[in-house]
């Protein structure tokens, strides 16, 4: 990834952390709701599916509300959290060690190596298609084998014709971060009821 493109993600804030836990297992989906309408005329993500197939394949699905197609400028971003410890991997991404990009081109991973560097890696198993949202497909292995992790998801759109450039985007939960699976929450007990 290009050090332009960090510092206007960067710039714009799409890049943070926040979250809660979770229990981890293989297999399942976990859906993210996104409010729609949240950003002036950038990507609007209005949700996220995130599944996993039980048999090594992990799958974000990034639905985008205003955009059926994929515009030149615009880029969509699935950073993982691996270890789930913000105190490890890319300080200004909320702890990555990974980094999903999709671009018209297609798309990405990207693997962080310490300070600003992060290497692009061109696994054989990554798949990408846009079609009114991005779609990742990766082996969970190229992931260090993850099937419990913490993410965010970032759209970023960088308009050329400006000067100089503009970029507008969109940090699905406004700066939070998730965690996939998510948590099940235990039923509730029924009281007891009180004798007389």
């Amino acid at each position: 990834m290009g050090a332009a493109i960090i510092a206007l993600v960067l710039a714009l804030g799409l890049m943070g952390a926040g979250a809660a836990g979770a229990t981890p297992h293989g297999g399942g989906t976990s859906t993210y709701p996104d409010p729609i309408g949240d950003v002036n005329g950038a990507p609007d993500i209005s949700g996220i599916t995130v599944s996993d197939d039980g048999a090594g394949t992990l799958t974000f699905q990034v639905a985008i509300a205003n955009r059926p197609v994929q515009t030149p400028g615009m880029r969509v971003y699935v950073s993982i959290n691996a270890d789930k410890n913000f105190g490890t991997g890319a300080p200004n991404s909320g702890g990555a060690e990974f980094e999903l990009e999709g671009t018209q081109a297609g798309g990405e991973l990207h693997a962080w190596q310490g300070g600003p560097t992060w290497a692009t890696i061109s696994p054989s198993s990554l798949g990408y298609s846009y079609a009114s949202g991005a779609t990742f497909r990766v082996k969970e292995s190229d992931l260090g084998g993850v099937t419990s992790f913490r993410f965010g998801v970032a759209t970023l759109e960088i308009d050329m014709s400006t000067n100089p450039p503009t970029a507008t985007g969109d940090f699905a939960g406004g700066s939070q971060e998730f965690v996939f699976p998510k948590a099940t929450p235990k039923p509730k007990k029924p009281k007891p009821k009180k004798k007389h």
